[in-house]
């Protein structure tokens, strides 16, 4: 048997962008696997499908993603409750802040401003480690008391709307407040404005709780994501980045991420949202669609995250060749 499970964010727009977006794209293959797949949806996160996938148990709402993975990153420390502390960069416009992702952390940089946190913050109980420039955590003495939201539910929207809730919310607030005020006077980002990158300037706390087994069907994985390779690695799942063109499997079961779309409307690019979207179309939408129809391919499952809700379409190879379900344009399925 092979089968095929593909996750794309970015896909659908809002309605008031999306039929001046896909104007001109000539999408048949996607728009034809939108059509004929069976649809179903939920509230779900790119985070939550990709730890769903792995077998992650989540527990009061929050999936355990720091505790889970940090021995990869050679975090034995005992105890404590684990978040994911991502490093980001906060923009004001207007009247809210916008959260975007930072690149280009220097190893020197990152130490300094993990010293510096963890100095402010010692006689809270808080610990900061950052086993690598881009990938930072938090140890806390005990759970926090709140609820938290992974961050490719806020990469380019307003950080007010996502908030964390819960009993403690208003002490979690205030401790980012706290980082972000500590953070924005640090001269680590006094330099980094003054060659011109993006400041660091917050951390976005996610993903906390106590380590959890990961248990998966999966063959193969393939993603431009970083989490999706980390669980591969914790899974001892074989892994690989995206090729330039699906390459199907001899049997199995494969996971393909895709997050190019995401990436390209979190910095506001829609030339380059549109281009990723046709390149999605000829190397992946096609050769999946055909492989489908020739019956080489089983199952597939095409699932996409857009607003907070993920949308999933189980295509069998005899739905694919359902000519009564017609195709309709890509900007119909704003969201």
């Amino acid at each position: 048997m092979k089968t095929v499970r593909i996750i794309v964010s970015g896909l659908f727009l809002p309605p008031e962008w999306a039929a001046e977006m896909c104007q001109g794209l000539s999408l048949p293959a996607l728009e034809t696997l939108l059509a004929r797949g069976k649809r179903e949806s939920a509230a779900e996160t790119l985070e939550t499908l990709l730890c769903r996938a792995f077998g992650m148990k989540a527990a009061d709402g929050e999936w355990p993603v720091a505790a889970s993975l940090r021995a990869q990153d050679g975090l034995t420390e005992a105890g404590g409750y684990w978040l994911c502390a991502e490093p980001v960069h906060l923009v004001l416009q207007r009247d809210k802040v916008v959260l975007l992702p930072v690149g280009g952390v220097g190893a020197q940089e990152s130490a300094a401003l993990v010293a510096s946190l963890n100095q402010h913050f010692a006689e809270e109980g808080l610990a900061f480690f950052a086993p690598s420039p881009q990938r930072w955590y938090l140890r806390m003495e005990a759970a926090p008391g709140v609820a938290t939201n992974p961050p490719s539910q806020v990469w380019g929207r307003d950080i007010r709307v996502f908030q964390s809730r819960g009993e403690a919310a208003v002490r979690w607030h205030s401790l980012n407040n706290e980082i972000q005020m500590l953070l924005h006077a640090h001269p680590v980002n006094e330099a980094r404005a003054a060659r011109g990158a993006a400041a660091i300037n917050g951390l976005w706390l996610w993903g906390g709780g106590e380590a959890a087994d990961l248990t998966t069907e999966l063959t193969q994985v393939s993603a431009d994501h970083p989490l999706a390779e980390r669980l591969a690695g914790a899974a001892a799942v074989p892994f690989s980045a995206l090729p330039e063109r699906w390459q199907p499997l001899a049997e199995g079961e494969q996971l393909l991420v895709w997050t190019a779309l995401s990436a390209a409307l979190a910095q506001g690019d829609w030339a380059v949202w549109r281009t990723q979207l046709q390149r999605f179309e000829h190397d992946f939408a096609q050769p999946l669609l055909a492989e489908l129809r020739t019956g080489r391919l089983h199952e597939l499952q095409f699932e996409v995250v857009a607003g907070g809700v993920g949308y999933r379409w189980n295509v069998t190879p005899g739905a694919a060749w359902a000519l009564w379900r017609r195709p309709r344009s890509l900007g119909s399925y704003s969201v």
